[in-house]
């Protein structure tokens, strides 16, 4: 939560949310209703959807570049974890040192990290039991791996002045890019650029942002049009209206937040249980309709034919990118 108890967000995150979307867990940045920069708990975990995410090429290189690839199918899950998050928080370290702040890297013991051992996200059971898992989401030990871990910068963010504690989110979130209502968007801090890798504030960071702006646009790319158009009859004809997949589970989020007090961050509990139902079902529908549709299939094959296409197009670059990073 950002000083003053507004909850906050970050934009310009694009690489660190296509890792998330495939199962790769980093420390978690802030949204309505979770810690932030100024709070001494910080916690770990996926984030919502119907259907486990595939990772295209470009993914699969930006996936490489943040420290390790996809955890989640790595021999010791919870140990790989552990050591992203060390490469990833060191980076962090050495870019707040530089902007003459101190920061200790925020990682946790293999013990405190928990395996989730219940149904896949996105899994039939999944979708029975939580839906999105918005309204109802799902404890840790289901799916995923999570940690939770005392902020050990607490008591040293806390003594800072108020003109020092903002200059701190600025180096380390970025500086706000916008606001609305209580929620407060950053973007471009040492968080963001220690995704990045090694060389993420030299030449390359260009190449970075170029990567995460075709990114967080390519689910309008009009190569989807077909199967979205496909999923959405489906989805009309038992009475739910989204354009894709991805406009049914931002609309649960928005409703789910707006059932959050802005003074208290609690959530109405009647209108949350009623929410939960309205999930349920919106679900089940969805998940009815891409196996009808085959979409997860199709919009896979279509994602990496795009993918596929900015790579062979920006190869030299990439190529570079990690040599640049091995030296």
């Amino acid at each position: 939560m950002a000083p003053g108890g507004a909850a906050m967000t970050r934009g310009g995150t694009a690489v660190r949310d296509a890792v998330v979307a495939i199962g790769v867990l980093v420390l978690a940045g802030c949204s309505p209703g979770t810690p932030g920069p100024d709070d001494p708990a910080v916690s770990a975990s996926p984030g919502a959807g119907t259907s486990a995410r595939h990772a295209g090429p470009l993914e699969e290189l930006l996936l490489q570049r943040t420290g390790g690839g996809d955890i989640s199918v790595a021999e010791d899950p919870a140990a790989a974890a552990v050591e992203q998050t060390r490469v990833v928080e060191e980076r962090v370290a050495a870019c707040m040192t530089a902007a003459g702040f101190e920061y200790t890297p925020q990682v946790p013991a293999v013990a405190d990290v928990v395996v989730g051992t219940g149904p896949a996200q996105g899994s039939a059971e999944f979708v029975e039991r939580y839906g999105y898992g918005i309204a109802n989401p799902p404890p840790d030990t289901v799916d995923g791996i999570s940690w939770s871990l005392e902020g050990s910068d607490w008591e040293y963010v806390s003594s800072l002045s108020a003109a020092a504690k903002e200059a701190y989110d600025d180096a380390l979130w970025g500086p706000v890019t916008a606001t609305e209502g209580d929620v407060v968007t950053r973007e471009g801090g040492c968080r963001d650029t220690a995704w990045l890798g090694p060389t993420g504030t030299d030449a390359f960071a260009g190449l970075s942002e170029e990567a995460s702006a075709f990114l967080a646009a390519l689910g309008d790319d009009p190569a989807f049009a077909q199967v979205d158009t496909a999923w959405s009859g489906c989805m009309s004809e038992q009475g739910y209206l989204y354009a894709d997949p991805d406009a049914a589970v931002q609309d649960f989020v928005d409703r789910s937040t707006a059932l959050i007090d802005p003074e208290t961050r609690v959530s109405d509990a009647e209108g949350t249980a009623a929410l939960a139902e309205d999930e349920l079902a919106t679900a089940a529908a969805d998940l009815a309709c891409r196996a009808q549709t085959g979409y997860d299939e199709e919009h896979a094959t279509i994602a990496d034919e795009l993918q596929q296409e900015w790579v062979d197009l920006h190869r030299t670059e990439l190529d570079a990118w990690q040599q640049a990073s091995e030296q």
